[in-house]
């Protein structure tokens, strides 16, 4: 599925079933992942993304991204925090998982810090 996608952003719909919300290009930006994060927000709504985050050094990493805005209902969010690890046990290849909260949880630093980390072990 990412061969072809820069990141997949999946949301609970009404009824509580996870459904795929978007499917980005491959020639995505970091740019284009954040503004769909701040709709996100906009709209009072929760996320799950599988993202192929792309270092400075053109290598990638796919991140599981659970993206629970603070502006979030509590039911919503405890929707989204119940029904993770079901979802992410979904896919294979994920190398770090985000708890992502505000936009800075979401930051190119925040990705490039979480994968130094995720080596150093």
């Amino acid at each position: 599925m990412l061969k072809k996608h820069r990141y997949v952003m999946f949301h609970i719909d009404e009824r509580g079933d996870v459904r795929i919300l978007k499917e980005a290009v491959r020639a995505a930006t970091y740019e284009d992942f954040r503004n769909d994060m701040v709709e996100a927000m906009k709209l009072r709504d929760g996320r799950y993304v599988i993202y192929d985050y792309e270092y400075p050094n053109k290598t990638t990493d796919l991140f599981f991204i659970m993206w629970t805005p603070r502006n979030l209902t509590l039911s919503k969010n405890m929707v989204y925090a119940s029904t993770m690890g079901s979802v992410k046990s979904q896919f294979q290849g994920i190398k770090h998982t985000l708890q992502a909260h505000d936009l800075e949880d979401i930051s190119e630093e925040r990705f490039i810090e979480v994968g130094k980390q995720n080596r150093l072990c």
